[in-house]
């Protein structure tokens, strides 16, 4: 393997299948720049930026216009590239991830900029960098990337991987991988996707062939780069003017000094016999490879030749010029390995050997400390004599004040000078303020403690103030971020070409403008964006925006979770497990609900019995053993409690079990003089009449001779006489009897038509994620509610399930819903954590 490569460069180009002379736009090589981070000065880019629409050409709008603004605008990006990437410090990776991040958001950026005239691209990108012999590489999109070898043709990424495209959001994720090459390898990156078989004897092709090759088996419309790596220095390099040398630049600065005159080369080759041999000449920096010019060689006459004497260790410097010595032996320079040039200019070049053997550093003195002036008075007067102390003398012992006390004194000084500052300044300030003569002649002084406050507590409040501006600077940036992002994906939006395209752009919008919310609440900028959005993907889905108002003020009590729910003209009676009780508010003349304290129901000793916890609640009207009309509510164990709404004492009575014991009871509904109970684990409907208003018979079977699997059964309701029964899955299930009730007949999976655009008719609604329960609404309008616990919708079917509509909160709720009802007035009703919620329908 080479140690260093260089490349050599084809570009391909074909549009309708006839080839181009010119530069293909998007693709490029490019060199370091003058101002280059610190590593990337030898490196070798190679760019590859393909744009498209997004959108398809309009008469506004033509084709050949906007692929002309996209060439262009791919120039561009190539630039912002060869900057960005010649202009980041650090690893080859990060640097690479750093440009294509600046990439996209640049073309995000231009998205957002020019999107009302209708053009929005996107692109792919590819960046490889030539680092001596190692090819690093980042990918994005759809572009070709390949290293084509004698042996095999390695593509990157290796599978077809789901990259994002450029242009779409600020994120983008991009494929980095790196290979080592070998001379004679090539890279190729373009537009098409090329077989293994195009790239058969590759490499004993040149590099015009090869580039020919890749034309033409290309579809009509392809452009791309083609490299060759050779060893470095195989290519001719490129003349550059020639820089001068460090040389030429000490001459010309010795030249320019008063009284000095040119060296010539008899001053450097004919020294005097008094002076030393010629020294070494400055080293110069290594060359750099082939691939960038290195300017020629310096002239023979320009040169300091070395004596071969003269160790090749020999540090070198400039020292300032001296007065010449006199002659005589005692002036030879001292040390016989020390070398000197004289050319009679002010400055003079000197150079030293390095020992071979250390020489031992004089001693050290430390520096004079407080109250030593004696001993700077000695080191005046007369010089140290360096000499090893013996163990135990006066001079290991400190003098003056103890390394704490000169702290004290140190902080003491300082807290005056600062208590003298803030004093002249307050003089000043109270001076001004105050009556003239209030403060007499005196001035305002500080205490020390006072002062050493201040000092402390200072820092402390800057500290504060900077992180408080720094969060509130990076809430500003997170704001703009998710509020650039939301305003990219309404412009995606607002040109989509259909519907169901914008539909995913609008949605992303709102969960954008969600979280700008959250970082800025209450901005109008947000609010406007996010009715537009919002009021799109309703009309699609057919939603009703209703405003919930809480029933009660302040909500049923602490602790209170609602799980059920009855609505019976002006009250409405709600559940709480936890606790066994029944809550009812009543509705005054004004139209506001109120608690009625008065009203127990509930859980517990009712006369005879012991009511368990209840499972579910329906209101009975007509005789019953309350008298009148009443709720009934039913525990686990087949225990019911009714209670009057007039306020009296409750009553309970106790069904009949079925033969086989109750397994589950989950739900009940009243339909004519018959009590229905749903028995999900019996996989039974228990049929118990009630003759009279009493149920003192046991129960029958609601389906005859088919049993049916009822173990996801969740809730069910009867609408004129045929039964309704909701799955955990969405599913609807449709039972009906003959007259005499000797044939039962379902539809285990009733079909759902869904008129929606973008949704399917099917057994269920797509997107019903979290059935909670079906409600049958009586005429004028009879149709079925089936609840979603998670998004708080209520679906609006008719009784062939027809989607008619749905409705949810214009708001949010604070808890997911847990029980809906239908008021007499065809409000609809939700019950959520510890208050019900009440919504008026058009």
């Amino acid at each position: 393997m080479t140690s260093s490569l260089e490349a050599d460069i084809a570009f391909f180009s074909k549009v309708g299948g006839a080839r181009q002379t010119i530069h293909p736009a998007g693709f490029a090589v490019r060199t370091a720049t003058r101002k280059t981070a610190r590593g990337r000065d030898r490196d070798l880019l190679f760019i590859a930026i393909i744009l498209h629409p997004r959108s398809p050409a309009t008469a506004e709008r033509p084709a050949q216009s906007a692929t002309s603004t996209l060439e262009t605008r791919a120039i561009e990006l190539v630039d912002i590239a060869a900057k960005t990437y010649f202009g980041v410090p650090g690893s080859v990776t990060s640097a690479l991830r750093e440009t294509a991040r600046v990439i996209n958001l640049d073309l995000v950026q231009w998205n957002l900029r020019v999107g009302h005239q209708g053009i929005n691209a996107q692109g792919s990108m590819a960046l490889a960098i030539l680092r001596n012999a190692d090819l690093y590489l980042a990918h994005t999109g759809s572009v070709t990337s390949a290293v084509v070898r004698p042996s095999e043709i390695e593509r990157f990424p290796p599978e077809p991987r789901d990259t994002r495209p450029l242009g779409i959001g600020q994120t983008i994720d991009p494929y980095l991988a790196t290979c080592a090459l070998s001379a004679g390898d090539y890279l190729v990156l373009g537009s098409e996707v090329w077989a293994d078989a195009v790239f058969a004897a590759f490499n004993d092709l040149t590099l015009e062939l090869a580039a020919d090759r890749l034309a033409e088996r290309a579809g009509p419309d392809v452009s791309g780069l083609a490299a060759r790596f050779v060893p470095a220095g195989a290519l001719q390099p490129v003349p550059e003017s020639k820089t001068p040398s460090a040389m030429d630049r000490l001459r010309a600065s010795l030249a320019s000094l008063p009284g000095a005159r040119a060296p010539t080369v008899s001053d450097a080759k004919a020294p005097t016999p008094s002076s030393p041999p010629a020294p070494l000449p400055l080293k110069a920096a290594p060359p750099r490879p082939s691939r960038r010019p290195t300017p020629p060689p310096m002239d023979d006459g320009e040169r300091i030749a070395p004596s071969p004497s003269v160790p090749s260790d020999v540090d070198e410097k400039i020292v300032p010029p001296r007065p010449a010595p006199a002659k005589g032996w005692g002036d030879a320079p001292r040390g016989g390995d020390d070398r000197s040039v004289s050319l009679d200019l002010p400055p003079k070049i000197e150079t030293f050997t390095r020992s071979p053997s250390p020489v031992a550093p004089p001693a050290r003195r430390r520096p004079p400390r407080l109250g030593d002036i004696g001993d700077v008075e000695k080191s005046i007067s007369a010089p140290a004599i360096p000499r090893r102390p013996t163990k135990g003398s006066a001079r290991d012992k400190p003098k003056g004040p103890s390394p704490l006390v000169a702290l004290q004194e140190s902080l003491q000084k300082s807290f005056e000078s600062l208590g003298q500052s803030i004093g002249r300044g307050l003089n000043g300030l109270l001076r001004r303020v105050l009556p003239e003569g209030a403060l007499g002649e005196r001035d305002l002084r500080l205490p020390t403690s006072l002062m050493a406050a201040i000092a402390i507590g200072l820092p402390i409040v800057v500290a504060l103030l900077v992180a408080a501006i720094y969060i509130q600077r990076g809430r500003d940036q997170q704001y703009a971020e998710f509020f650039a992002q939301a305003q990219m994906e309404v412009s995606l939006a607002r040109t989509a070409p259909d519907a169901l395209s914008a539909r995913p752009h609008w949605e992303a919008a709102i969960d954008w403008l969600d979280k700008a919310d959250a970082v800025r609440p209450g901005a109008v900028e947000v609010g406007s964006l996010h009715s537009e959005a919002q009021a799109f993907v309703d009309s699609i889905d057919l939603t009703t925006r209703l405003n919930f108002k809480p029933l009660v003020p302040g909500g049923f009590g602490r602790g209170v979770n609602l799980t059920n729910l009855v609505v019976s003209g002006p009250a409405v009676y709600a559940l709480d497990p936890a606790s066994g009780r029944v809550f009812r508010a009543l509705r005054n003349e004004s139209g506001e609900y109120a608690l009625d304290e008065g009203f127990k129901c509930g859980s517990g000793p009712v006369g005879s019995h012991v009511v368990g916890a209840i499972v579910d609640m329906a209101w009975v009207t007509g005789p019953s053993p309350a008298g009148s009309d009443a709720l009934m509510a039913m525990d686990g164990g087949g225990t019911l409690v009714f209670c009057a709404p007039d306020g009296s004492a409750p009553l309970a009575t106790q069904l009949t079990p079925p033969d086989t014991g109750w397994k589950s009871p989950r739900a009940i509904a009243l339909y004519g003089e018959g009590l229905y109970v749903l028995d999900p684990q019996a996989n039974e409907i228990w049929l118990f009449n009630r003759p009279g208003g009493q149920f003192s018979q046991g129960p029958s079977h609601y389906f005859t001779s088919v049993s049916y699997d009822l173990g996801q059964a969740i809730d069910f309701t009867i609408a004129n006489g045929d039964i309704f029964i909701l799955y955990a899955d969405g599913r609807v299930m449709t039972c009906n009897r003959t007259a005499d009730g000797s044939q039962t007949n379902c539809n285990e999976n009733a079909v759902f038509t869904d008129g929606r655009q973008g949704h399917a008719s099917g057994n269920r609604l797509d997107d019903l994620k979290n059935p909670l329960a079906i409600l049958y609404d009586p005429p004028p309008e009879p149709s079925l509610y089936l609840a979603d616990s998670s998004a708080g919708s209520l679906y609006q079917v008719s009784l062939k399930l027809v989607l008619q509509r749905q409705f949810r909160h214009a708001g949010q709720f604070d808890s997911p819903i847990a029980a809906i009802g239908v008021g007499t007035r065809k409000e609809l009703f939700v019950a959520s954590g510890d208050n019900v919620y009440v919504g008026a329908r058009p």
